[in-house]
């Protein structure tokens, strides 16, 4: 049997095909109803070739495809295609003989065949959407060797085309309080996308209101009562004709390639769905990014309301139908909200803490318990009532949600780690996430963590074969900076093995990913490279000088000149006085130059000492004059009675 999924395209079925609408219609004859009847229609055990109108397979890759499913007994099997980015496009058939067959985790269902019963269970998975990417190491699916299909992806023109249509209401709903630095932006971002843009102001006194009012807002007051989701309900209730709410905040940018299709695909799918989620990435103020996650924003809104005080969430109305949702890859979410200078806002993190605590007191579930667990946390407050907090939300988590159970380990491991100081709870929670999603990178960096500080790094290289080897859910979470500290411990107890070259790249793919690095993350990626053979090391300097927080700059090369040759130290100094003109590179790089007499290094340094402050330069200055280098200390000033700060303490 043969399925053939329309999308509007000129081309009629086959005789030996069946058609169904690929796009929802009143009548429920297409889209996810219309293929669950045709599935259902056949025996369980028929052996059914779904694919696109758009897809060209021959007769003979149709064949082999039907007789692998009924002699190697695999549920799902697909060819492969020209759909780039999958595990099963053409180019990765790796020496892949006729018929032979290898298991695949990304694929693009545009032609895929197997058991009506085994296809029926994916109808719930959108196999007749043309933008569905199945993501899953659980379905099973293989590629079949010497397979060929075509996908010409017109399939996605003509959801595109229906953007032209009159799509349902957008409207882009949102709660401000004095976010004219921020609003305009946001409100640029969304422009496209949606038809109005709705605006709940809490009581700004700045020029919030104004300014939202003439970029085309509707801005409507309410008072503000400790409540984020009574919020959010009055600003769906302000859009009572809306089909779809975009919830966005003021310090978030949508970012979004293609509003046209973004729309005709809302347009095509309105019955299909109650929530998509969309990647939200947290980045700073420079456009690097700290975080990615994927949340629900985008929500059909006459079914839709919020709950929760704090990190808030949106359920239905109906609590007795569950919510349809489904990733929308359509368009991103740049939140700014917590770059590093912002989450250095005591007087934030305390408003949630008093909001977290109040919504636990009227409503103590495990939702609230954990959404005041993670206040706590941000907040530097009560940790051990948040390690209670955090399990008492942990146990709210359905089983089955191995994802949001990864999470949640993570959060509470990371906590027992950094506030708490106990490394073997710490590495039990990340073991027990871990179980459920090997690839969560934030459990692996508390375990990397945890096993250096038990002196038990030994343990990590065959830990990291075994956590690879298993196939894994995508995390919830990803964030760079753990990424990357779980790269430097994994090189590092790889070249106490040993085994340096497989170490080297790990290091280098750590700097690479622009976080700022700390003292610990520094000092592991020099142990690595110092280990290595020829080694580029002023590239790995020039890394550091370009990713290390300023403030922690100072201790990194203090570790540097305590543990390493000094000669590396005055490498390194030379290298971020040159790219960042930090001062306190001049300051210790020339006064180990001193102490190790290496009078050109010294020269240079006092030669670009214009970096430095006139207490620092005076300080440098008398320094030189106590080793005999008047000649360079006159270049610099008068000295002061005494020395300053670091200068002294390379005395």
């Amino acid at each position: 049997m043969v399925l053939r999924l329309h999308h509007g395209g000129a081309r009629p079925a086959a005789p030996h095909e069946r058609s169904v609408d690929a796009f929802p219609r009143d009548d429920h004859h297409g889209g996810a109803r219309g293929l669950q009847a045709e599935l259902s229609a056949l025996a369980p055990d028929a052996v059914v070739l779904l694919h696109h109108d758009d897809v060209e397979i021959d007769v003979r890759s149709a064949a082999l495809l039907a007789a692998t499913v009924r002699r190697e007994r695999v549920p799902l099997v697909v060819p492969f295609t020209n759909d780039l980015g999958t595990d099963h496009a053409s180019g990765t058939e790796d020496g892949l003989a006729e018929g032979e067959i290898r298991a695949v985790r990304l694929v693009r269902p545009s032609c895929i065949a197997g058991r009506a019963d085994e296809l029926l269970e994916l109808v719930p998975r959108r196999l007749h959407d043309p933008l569905t990417l199945l993501a899953d190491v659980d379905l099973g699916i293989v590629v079949v060797g010497g397979t060929a299909a075509r996908h010409r992806n017109s399939c996605v023109e003509r959801v595109r085309d229906r953007g032209r249509d009159a799509t349902p209401p957008i409207v882009a709903s949102m709660i401000v309080r004095d976010e004219e630095e921020m609003l305009e932006d946001c409100l640029a971002s969304v422009r496209e996308v949606v038809d109005r843009m709705v605006v709940v102001d809490t009581g700004s006194v700045d020029g919030t209101v104004a300014l939202a009012r003439r970029l085309g807002a509707e801005v409507i007051h309410r008072a503000w009562r400790d409540d984020f989701a009574w919020a959010r309900n009055e600003a769906l209730a302000a859009a009572p004709d809306a089909a779809w709410a975009l919830w966005i905040d003021a310090d978030e940018r949508l970012r979004c390639p293609d509003a046209q299709l973004l729309r005709g695909y809302l347009r095509c799918f309105a019955e299909e769905h109650d929530i998509l989620e969309v990647t939200i990435r947290n980045v700073r103020r420079d456009g690097s990014e700290t975080t990615r996650f994927a949340a629900p924003r985008m929500l059909r809104a006459p079914r839709i309301t919020f709950w929760g005080a704090l990190h808030e969430h949106p359920t239905m109305i109906d609590e007795t139908t569950p919510a349809r949702r489904s990733p929308l890859g359509l368009c991103s979410i740049d939140h700014l909200g917590y770059a590093d200078d912002l989450l250095e806002d005591r007087g934030k993190q305390d408003r949630n803490v008093a909001v977290a605590e109040a919504a636990y007191e009227r409503d103590p579930r495990a939702k609230t318990a954990l959404d005041l667990a993670r206040s706590l946390t941000f907040a530097q407050r009560d940790d051990l009532r948040a390690v209670e907090l955090y399990r008492l939300g942990l146990a709210g988590v359905p089983e089955h949600d191995h994802r949001a159970r990864a999470f949640v380990h993570a959060q509470l491991a990371g906590h027992l780690q950094d506030r708490v100081g106990d490394q073997e709870a710490a590495l039990a929670e990340a073991e027990a996430g871990l179980a459920l999603v090997p690839a969560d990178v934030a459990c692996r960096a508390v375990m990397a963590r945890a096993l250096f500080a038990l002196g038990r790094d030994d343990e990590l290289v065959e830990r990291a074969v075994e956590l690879d080897r298993r196939p894994s859910l995508e995390p919830m979470s990803a964030a760079v900076d753990a990424r990357a500290v779980w790269q430097l411990r994994l090189a590092v107890a790889l070249v106490r093995r040993g085994r340096v070259d497989e170490a080297w790249p790990l290091a280098k793919a750590a700097v690479g990913s622009g976080i700022a690095l700390g003292v610990r993350e520094v000092t592991d990626l020099l142990d690595v490279a110092g280990a290595r053979a020829g080694a580029p090391l002023p590239i790995v300097y020039d890394a550091v000088a370009a990713v290390a927080h300023p403030e922690s700059q100072e201790a990194v090369l203090r570790t540097l000149a305590a543990n390493r040759p000094r000669s590396e130290t005055v490498q390194l100094c030379r290298a971020l006085v040159d790219r960042e003109g930090l001062a306190t590179a001049v300051v210790v790089g020339s006064a180990i130059a001193m102490l190790e007499r290496r009078a050109d290094d010294v020269a240079w340094f006092v030669d670009h000492a214009s970096v430095l402050d006139d207490t620092t330069r005076a300080g440098l200055a008398d320094r030189l004059r106590t080793r005999g280098l008047g000649e360079l200390a006159d270049r610099l000033g008068r000295p002061p009675t005494r020395t300053t700060g670091i200068v002294r303490d390379f005395a």
